[in-house]
C-alpha cells in the first residue's frame, strides 16, 4: 500500500455528498461480477505444488461446499450426478476464462476435489485420471476437464473479440503487439495473420536467430540488451555492408 498515491479521490453522489474511492493494493484480489481478479495476477503464497489464484480457489471451494452438502443428504446416486451436472458444474465454470493458472495447476486442483467427491457419486475414488475424464461413450465417467474447458472458452473469447473495433479488441491487439516487441520473436496469431513487417528483404528477427545459436540461459540477457538498444531485426544492428 505504500506504493499507492497518498491521497483520496471522491465520487460525487446524487444527494450532493461525496464517497471516497478505496485504494487497494495491486496484489489484493476483489470479486467483480462474480470473478476474483487483481492487477498483478500472482497466485496465492502457497507451496510450489499448490499455487492457485484466488478465483481458482473460489471455484474449487464451490465444489467442496456442494460435496459437504450432499455428504449428509439422502439423495440417490443418480440424483447426486444430476445435481453435479446441472448445477455445480455450471457454477464452477462461471468466469473460468479469467483465471491465469497453468493447466497443470488447474488439473491438480480439481483432481483433489474429485478425490473427495467420487465416493458420494458411487465411484471408487482411486480411479485413474484417464477414466475420470474419458467420455461416457468410451466407458469413462465423463467428468469435466476444467483445464481444457478454460482453454476452449479462452480461444472462443479471443475469436469473438479479435479484430473487432471495440475497446476489448483494441486491448487484445495492443497486448499482442507488445508481446511481439518485448520478446522479439516472430509470433503469429493464426486467427488473423499479424506480423511485424521486415524492413529489408531476407531480414531476420534477432531473437529467432539467438535461439538457434545460443544457449537458453543466455536468451534473457541478450533480450534485455536488445530492448535497451531498441532493436527488433538484424538489419537494425548492421551496416549496409552486412557487418
Amino acid at each position: 500500500m505504500s506504493e499507492l498515491p497518498q491521497y483520496v479521490m471522491f465520487v460525487p453522489q446524487h444527494d450532493g455528498t461525496e464517497q471516497p474511492i478505496q485504494l487497494i493494493d495491486v496484489r489484493v484480489a476483489k470479486q467483480t461480477l462474480g470473478v476474483f481478479t487483481k492487477p498483478d495476477s500472482t497466485p496465492l503464497p502457497k507451496t510450489a505444488k499448490d499455487r492457485r489464484t484466488e478465483h481458482l480457489k473460489y471455484m474449487v471451494d464451490k465444489g467442496i461446499t456442494w460435496q459437504k452438502r450432499i455428504d449428509g443428504s439422502k439423495l440417490f446416486t443418480r440424483d447426486r450426478w444430476f445435481s453435479f451436472s446441472t448445477q455445480t458444474k455450471l457454477s464452477i465454470q462461471y468466469g473460468i476464462e479469467a483465471i491465469m493458472d497453468p493447466p497443470d495447476v488447474v488439473t491438480n486442483a480439481f483432481q483433489a476435489l474429485y478425490f473427495m467427491t467420487l465416493p458420494h457419486l458411487g465411484v471408487n475414488r482411486y480411479i485413474t485420471l484417464g477414466w475420470r475424464m474419458l467420455p461416457h461413450r468410451y466407458q469413462g465417467l465423463g467428468l469435466p476437464n476444467f483445464a481444457l474447458e478454460k482453454l476452449g472458452r479462452s480461444v472462443s473469447w479471443l475469436q469473438r473479440h479479435w479484430g473487432v473495433k471495440e475497446w476489448i479488441g483494441v486491448i487484445i491487439r495492443a497486448g499482442f503487439e507488445r508481446l511481439q516487441i518485448e520478446t522479439a520473436f516472430k509470433v503469429r496469431l493464426e486467427i488473423a495473420g499479424v506480423d511485424v513487417p521486415a524492413t529489408r528483404e531476407r531480414d531476420r528477427v534477432i531473437m529467432d536467430e539467438v535461439t538457434q545459436v545460443m544457449d537458453r540461459s543466455e536468451w534473457p540477457a541478450v533480450n534485455r540488451v536488445r530492448k535497451h538498444l531498441e532493436l527488433f531485426f538484424l538489419s537494425q544492428a548492421l551496416f549496409r555492408s552486412g557487418k
